[in-house]
């Protein structure tokens, strides 16, 4: 049996906050189902007989009925091929009462949730996450002795949790005395192992191969420079191989030291649908400069295709002097000037005699861009 295995599509992702105008959708939300639709249509060409989602298939356990709509066809047309579908829940599938996957439950005979852990003979262990885990009534080290060791060859476990000396999204590396350790994952029987939880590919030192397939799209920023795709694995040879995704929005973070140094950098190369975000690091007048010239980088950057600005001081370490922050998202299918003019709104209230020269002045352009 040949089986697709990805893990933490994230298909209602609402980072950033950016909605295109065509769908409705939030822009992440849009390239994370993008995503999702490329893995069915590859594991369909490329003949397999089963997919397995490694949890949080969703972004939040309350996807909207419009979300719901853009998947229903891609698991639709997965079981018209005859292919398996086996959904492990994710932390992020669950709130304290139910979890998002609850009225797929029944829906096809070839569509399985998994939200309890079981094991199937001569096939998989599965350690989804939990209701018991949401509520802390239990952990994942326990979870996985409880479970019967499989017998035989080319036993696969899948599991959605961190493993000790894993590298997290933040890229630390998970610690700690209460994590799942490989040694864990070994004792079950299993012969090679796929996780989800962490989005980055990685592969985590064992005596057995044990795989984080890494979500196929970007999520966020610090997903940027991951390797993104997923595996085919061959339960009759226990060969796998790695399907490259190559079409992942492109993500940038970029330090610069004044605003015109990012504005030239802005005016060329390629930015188009790109979401950036800008560090401007230095002296505190490096910051003050920005405030004050915000509207000359908004010019630059309306090529880009999204922007995040953060401001910090020539250390590094923290933020503005005064404890403070510059954000700006966008991206090219939204109104820019909107976006500035909403920011500045939400900062006049706290800070009035900063805001209110960049807000008249910002009024004005606005009444004029509008009027075009």
């Amino acid at each position: 049996m040949k089986i697709a295995v990805t893990a933490d599509s994230h298909l209602n992702n609402n980072t950033y906050q950016i909605i295109d105008p065509d769908t409705g959708l939030y822009i992440k939300s849009l390239d994370a189902i993008e995503a999702f639709e490329w893995f069915a249509d590859e594991s369909i060409e490329r003949k397999v007989d089963r997919v397995v989602v490694i949890g949080d298939i969703f972004h939040n356990s309350d996807p909207t009925e419009a979300i719901r709509r853009r998947v229903s066809p891609v698991l639709q047309k997965l079981a018209a091929n005859n292919i398996q579908v086996v959904i492990l829940t994710g932390n992020h599938d669950f709130c304290s009462k139910y979890h998002a996957l609850e009225s797929i439950k029944g829906w096809n005979k070839l569509v399985k949730i998994v939200d309890e852990p079981f094991v199937e003979t001569g096939v998989a262990t599965y350690v989804p996450h939990t209701i018991e885990i949401e509520c802390s009534r239990t952990d994942f080290r326990t979870m996985i002795q409880s479970l019967p060791k499989a017998a035989g060859d080319n036993h696969i476990f899948f599991g959605h949790f961190g493993v000790r000396g894993a590298m997290r999204d933040n890229l630390s590396r998970e610690e700690g005395g209460g994590a799942v350790s490989t040694v864990d994952i070994e004792e079950t029987g299993a012969t090679v192992a796929f996780l989800g939880h962490f989005h980055k590919y990685q592969r985590v030192k064992s005596n057995i191969p044990v795989f984080y397939t890494g979500s196929i799209e970007n999520h966020r920023m610090e997903d940027m420079d991951g390797k993104r795709g997923f595996f085919i694995y061959d339960t009759a040879t226990g060969d796998y191989e790695r399907v490259d995704y190559t079409k992942a929005r492109p993500m940038h973070s970029i330090e610069v030291s004044s605003v015109d140094e990012s504005v030239a950098l802005f005016e060329s190369g390629e930015w188009q649908s790109s979401i950036v975000r800008l560090v401007v690091v230095g002296e505190h007048e490096n910051i003050i400069e920005v405030r004050n010239r915000v509207l000359d980088i908004k010019r630059a950057f309306s090529a880009v295709g999204g922007v995040h600005l953060y401001c910090k001081d020539g250390t590094g370490a923290k933020d503005n002097a005064d404890g403070s922050k510059i954000e700006i998202e966008s991206i090219d299918q939204i109104d820019i000037m909107a976006t500035l003019k909403a920011e500045l709104d939400a900062r006049l209230e706290d800070d009035p005699e900063e805001c209110v020269a960049a807000h008249l002045e910002l009024e004005e352009i606005y009444a004029e861009e509008s009027a075009k």
